[in-house]
């Protein structure tokens, strides 16, 4: 019973993941701050998707714990772990794409050293990349966790 009455459930997390995985491959990826500007308002639309997405994939993780939970509450662990990693990724988000376009459009005219502007660039690029390896490697480790419990309880 643990997949077939949750298929539902299981759907509407695949269907999430694939709206965020289609809102980063086609996030625009700017270079230099003026693209920035130039883009701000896709990359508002687009993060704020992504920070609304994430909450209902809370949801849904929540309810898979809930179904795979034990008396050592292992479900539990992989859900808090997988909410870290969405936490880190909405925080992401909040930073790259609302407070950073905010950000250069507000001082588009004081940064003028090209210096700092290859260094704001390659500091917000760092975030994202960092920020997708805590998403990716929490992922792992609570599907990982959870698969295990499946396993166990399809042998039991």
């Amino acid at each position: 019973m643990i997949l077939g009455l949750n298929r539902k459930i299981f759907g509407s997390i695949i269907f999430l993941l694939l709206v965020i995985l289609y809102t980063h491959l086609t996030l625009p990826k700017p270079k230099i701050l003026d693209e920035v500007n130039i883009f701000s308002i896709e990359l508002i639309l687009k993060h704020s998707q992504i920070i609304l997405t994430i909450p209902l994939l809370i949801f849904g993780f929540y309810e898979v714990a809930k179904m795979l939970m034990d008396k050592k509450r292992f479900s539990l662990l992989a859900f808090i772990i997988i909410v870290l990693g969405l936490l880190v990724k909405m925080f992401n988000s909040i930073i790259t794409g609302l407070i950073f376009p905010h950000f250069v459009k507000r001082n588009s005219g004081k940064i003028s050293e090209v210096n700092l502007d290859i260094l704001l660039m390659n500091y917000m690029d760092n975030l994202n990349v960092f920020s997708s390896y805590i998403f990716i490697i929490t992922c792992f480790i609570a599907i990982s966790i959870w698969l295990l419990l499946i396993i166990k309880h399809k042998l039991n």
